[in-house]
């Protein structure tokens, strides 16, 4: 999407509307505030409620926090919104689904339990593993794996882009597998499902890997092997 491209304000008001926590927008207000915009104008038009921000257990509607995103980094000139926002976000966003995260004994079960779960956090988040690699990143026969985050909603009509959100959700992916895994958790490479507006080397310094652009979806690809790290010695000291 252009920096020119107009927004259409229109959210889908029935049953099969998609929801997420708002707990999604933990540090919204800090780096709008910091980029020197006031939020309040643009959550309004949006319709999301300060109160809904305050209260992680809120629903909103993932369809407006979308379209938030991309009009907020449009009118702040910050091309990196997404990944800015995630550095507040950690586990604690994910609430029930983040204590079960933290149950799990190994990186494998994490993905398991994440990808049955995820529903818990938004209706229309997925997360998926797939031991198939096909592109020419990989070698054929290299033990290579991917982890694909996608957002599905029911009705994406007048979404025009979903550049900051899929870059806000794949980055706090990353920050809670490396939190669980410490620095056993490596990613080999990084994949966007477009374009990014920011420089490469925003991406490449924020997921220390190489990042390719324009791929068929979301995606952290890592040796197979990082499937079996023991999560046995996690603190509550750690940081993401």
């Amino acid at each position: 999407m252009n920096q020119d491209d107009s927004i259409a304000v229109e959210y889908p008001r029935n049953i099969h509307e998609d929801m997420v926590h708002s707990s999604g927008l933990r540090g919204y207000l800090e780096v709008m505030q910091h980029l020197g915009i006031d939020p309040m104008p643009l959550l309004a038009k949006h319709g999301i409620q300060l109160a809904q921000l305050q209260d992680d257990n809120a629903w909103i509607s993932h369809t407006a926090l979308i379209q938030l995103l991309e009009e907020s980094a449009q009118q702040a000139n910050c091309a990196d919104l997404g990944l800015r926002i995630s550095q507040y976000q950690d586990i604690g966003i994910l609430g029930v689904l983040g204590l079960i995260l933290q149950s799990a004994s190994t990186l494998h079960e994490v993905i398991k339990y994440s990808s049955d779960l995820l529903f818990l956090h938004g209706s229309a988040l997925r997360l998926y593993i797939n031991d198939r690699v096909s592109t020419d990143a990989f070698e054929p026969s290299s033990d290579i794996v991917e982890l694909i985050f996608d957002i599905q909603l029911h009705d994406a009509t007048h979404i025009l882009s979903k550049r900051q959100t899929m870059d806000l959700g794949l980055a706090v992916c990353h920050r809670v597998l490396r939190y669980l895994s410490g620095e056993r958790y490596q990613p080999l490479r990084v994949a966007l499902p477009h374009s990014p507006i920011a420089p490469l080397n925003v991406y490449k310094r924020f997921f220390h890997a190489e990042v390719m652009i324009d791929q068929q979806h979301a995606a952290l690809y890592f040796h197979k092997d990082m499937l079996n790290i023991t999560l046995d010695n996690l603190s509550s000291t750690k940081s993401a």
